[in-house]
């Protein structure tokens, strides 16, 4: 039986609702089941467990469907998946696991991202990012401040330009 529900949640994920309650405890099943369903649509990964946004074939099928930038390697690992994803949209940090919405390294990329696209973003950062100077420096850049930012000054002279 296990083997006939592969096959059909390999066709369509959405027919895991109606497995028996023993398969729908799976792992093997879920997998095959999440796969399904990130390959016909990438944001689909949005509302998986916390469990299946640390998979990295789950994410790799995700993100490749999303069509990221830049572009996402089989080889790469969760952590560097979530990194390509929030550098091509950086709202997209409220969808990660838990433990990589505190990871400092993803929250930068996050955040960077956000500035890139709307410097007025910075407005909205943390205490801690408001003073990291890269941000600030993307940030101001991307305002055209008046006068020119520097990317050798520092946050406090960043905000006093």
């Amino acid at each position: 039986a296990k083997e006939l529900w592969l096959a059909r949640v390999r066709s369509d994920g959405e027919a895991l609702q109606y497995a028996s309650d023993a398969l729908k405890q799976d792992e093997e099943v879920i997998k095959a089941s999440w796969m399904a369903r990130v390959c016909k649509n990438g944001k689909n990964v949005y509302d998986a467990s916390d469990l299946l946004k640390n998979d990295a074939d789950i994410l790799f099928a995700a993100f490749k469907q999303m069509d990221c930038e830049p572009p996402v390697k089989e080889s790469m690992t969760a952590k560097e998946l979530w990194l390509a994803r929030v550098r091509s949209d950086g709202e997209a940090l409220q969808y990660a696991s838990d433990a990589l919405k505190q990871d400092e390294e993803v929250i930068k990329a996050s955040w960077m991202a956000r500035v890139c696209k709307n410097g007025k973003n910075v407005y909205d950062a943390s205490d801690l990012l408001k003073n990291d100077a890269d941000i600030l420096f993307a940030a101001f850049k991307q305002m055209d401040c008046e006068p020119p930012v520097k990317e050798s000054m520092t946050a406090k002279e960043l905000w006093l330009a």
